[in-house]
């Protein structure tokens, strides 16, 4: 199943990427409905420039029946990871569930552009549950709840840009 969202910050976007992948942001996450904790698993930068920061998110919330199965928990947990490119414009997002890892795919790819206000994030990826007869609506299931999680965490962001 396809997943799309963009975002609008009122900074440029070099102050956009770093807040992404700070992990001074991350404990932020647990005011997301339905995360319970979150826990810093790795950042940093190599030696080309790029910077990530992955996350492990735990579900606190009411899961559909299908998509407990398919992840194996009714409280899932997940790794969270946006890793930036050199230049700091575009990269990667990927969602790894901590349990049944290979039934579940989902990515996205990033950019962040210059808006006439700040800067303005896509993400455009996909989501696949590899589980045949059900694989359908666990992603509809899924598909949703994914979206509206990266779209309150744009607004934790947001607020977080505007305080630093």
């Amino acid at each position: 199943m396809d997943l799309a969202a963009r975002h609008r910050f009122a900074a440029p976007p070099d102050r956009v990427a770093a807040a992404m992948v700070d992990p001074e942001f991350a404990p932020t996450l647990v005011e997301v409905p339905d995360v319970g904790s979150v826990e810093v698993v790795d950042s940093g930068t190599d030696g080309s420039g790029a910077r990530w920061l992955a996350t492990r998110l735990h579900y606190d919330g009411s899961l559909d029946p299908i998509a407990a199965k398919v992840l194996g928990s009714r409280n899932p947990s997940w790794v969270q990871t946006y890793r930036l490119d050199p230049g700091g414009t575009t990269g990667r997002l990927t969602i790894e569930p901590d349990h049944h890892g290979s039934l579940l795919t989902c990515s996205a790819s990033v950019e962040l552009t210059v808006t006439p206000d700040g800067t303005e994030r896509a993400l455009v990826g996909e989501l696949r549950v590899h589980v045949p007869l059900l694989g359908g609506r666990a992603e509809k299931s899924l598909a949703p709840a994914i979206v509206a999680r990266i779209d309150a965490e744009a607004e934790l962001l947001a607020g977080w840009l505007d305080q630093s």
